[in-house]
């Protein structure tokens, strides 16, 4: 029976595995020769993981820039609503 062993991969092995990736543009058998210790199926994977990782926390940072929209003529009426509360006596 074979006993898989798991790598974590460390962030200089990512680091580099982009920068081959970038240098290589996706050729995976020139990525796999700067990484010998994995085959070619782990190192796309661990890209596409990457990959995913990425985009989660770019949408995150996206969501939290996005603010509400306020069209100046909704602002307008609501100014004028509290105009008029404010001038009604009580």
């Amino acid at each position: 029976m074979n006993k898989r062993t798991y790598h974590r991969w460390t962030d200089l092995e990512s680091q580099n595995l982009y920068r081959c990736v970038v240098k290589y543009q996706k050729n995976w058998e020139q990525v796999q020769i700067q990484f010998p210790q994995f085959t070619m199926l782990q190192i796309q994977n661990k890209f596409l993981t990457l990959q995913k990782q990425v985009t989660i926390q770019n949408n995150i940072k996206t969501d939290q820039q996005v603010q509400p929209i306020t069209s100046i003529e909704n602002t307008d009426i609501l100014q004028q609503i509290q105009d008029i509360l404010k001038s009604q006596p009580e």
